[in-house]
């Protein structure tokens, strides 16, 4: 089954950082976690869902929505905390309202049910995932290479539709749109 997601991409510098720990974290067998192994380093704006429409139906509703919603000075996913929530997953915690309201603009547009979008009026906190579902064990390992991240570093940030597929029981991105902010 075909699905599609919107993501947050960072770009520049810090983007380089991330795919460095990307890289580092797949060179070491102990470090895989799903979040490095299947994903790319981004920050989740809506779950998943099925296609319905025409991608390009998809792009211009998302475009749509980026002209319907005010243009802010800083679209960057700042600040960032670090938070763990459970021993299994690391993550950088943020807010940004100019996220919050694409993706809910884009949502209502798609027609995807509230539940669906990841950050709601009543929690609008996203968070770009370092490690998840990995061994407990490797915490300490993983934050030594978190370390190596400068998160103060310049950036931007891009809105990203990729198209999910399973494929040999292993779930498959392929980057539909990118839209630099």
């Amino acid at each position: 089954m075909t699905q599609y997601i919107l993501y947050v991409r960072p770009t520049g510098p810090l983007a380089q950082d991330l795919s460095a720990f990307w890289e580092s974290c797949n060179a070491h067998e102990r470090l895989h976690n799903e979040a490095v192994t299947v994903y790319p380093p981004h920050v989740t704006l809506t779950s998943l869902f099925k296609k319905i429409l025409k991608k390009s139906e998809y792009i211009a509703f998302l475009e749509a929505a980026l002209k319907e919603v005010p243009a802010q000075k800083d679209a960057r996913i700042t600040p960032l905390t670090f938070k763990s929530t459970r021993p299994d997953l690391h993550a950088m915690y943020f807010q940004n309202e100019f996220l919050r309201q694409i993706a809910e603009l884009f949502g209502q547009k798609i027609g995807l049910p509230k539940d669906r979008l990841k950050a709601t009026v009543e929690k609008p906190e996203y968070h770009l995932t370092l490690g998840n579902n990995f061994n407990s064990e490797v915490g300490g390992e993983l934050r030594q290479l978190e370390a190596k991240i400068d998160f103060t570093k310049e950036y931007g940030v891009s809105l990203c539709l990729y198209k999910s597929k399973e494929e040999d029981g292993k779930r498959k991105l392929t980057l539909q749109h990118e839209i630099k902010l």
